[in-house]
């Protein structure tokens, strides 16, 4: 199957009714489950981006609490785990200032886990490219928010 460009998307989605277009957005969402996310955003939080940025810290926060100090795998596993979601967030957004605090809150709540844990290779990698990104993404910032 063939999928049409963007822009010929745009140009025949003119052309419907408000209440199709309502009618296209819940199916949307109900084929994905990021979809319903990624709506959920744009209608409640785009406006509030502090807010947003306030809701991911604490979801952040409640999944470094989770993480089992003594176990490295299932720790590896619930970096891992916030690392996509953070990735998730970051899509959403697509502003360069959230994507730079939340790699920050990141990096940072990475630096309050135990040595023996960062001491890991792959925790340890996980940490470094996370690091990475945080370099980029500030180098991309306004030169007045550096």
């Amino acid at each position: 199957m063939n999928v049409a460009p963007l822009s010929k998307i745009k140009k025949e989605l003119e052309l419907y009714h408000p209440s199709v277009l309502q009618q296209l957005l819940v199916r949307l969402m109900k084929y994905k489950k990021e979809n319903k996310e990624l709506i959920n955003y744009l209608i409640y939080m785009a406006d509030d981006e502090p807010q947003f940025l306030k809701e991911i810290k604490l979801e952040m926060d409640a999944e470094f609490a989770e993480i089992k100090k003594s176990h490295w795998f299932a720790a590896k596993k619930r970096i891992q785990k916030t690392v996509r979601t953070n990735s998730k967030y970051i899509r959403f957004s697509s502003d360069e200032r959230t994507e730079t605090e939340i790699r920050l809150y990141f990096c940072k709540k990475m630096r309050e886990l135990p040595q023996t844990l960062l001491k890991q290779r792959v925790i340890a990698a996980i940490f470094i490219r996370q690091l990475d990104y945080l370099r980029k993404s500030i180098s991309q910032l306004h030169e007045d928010l550096q």
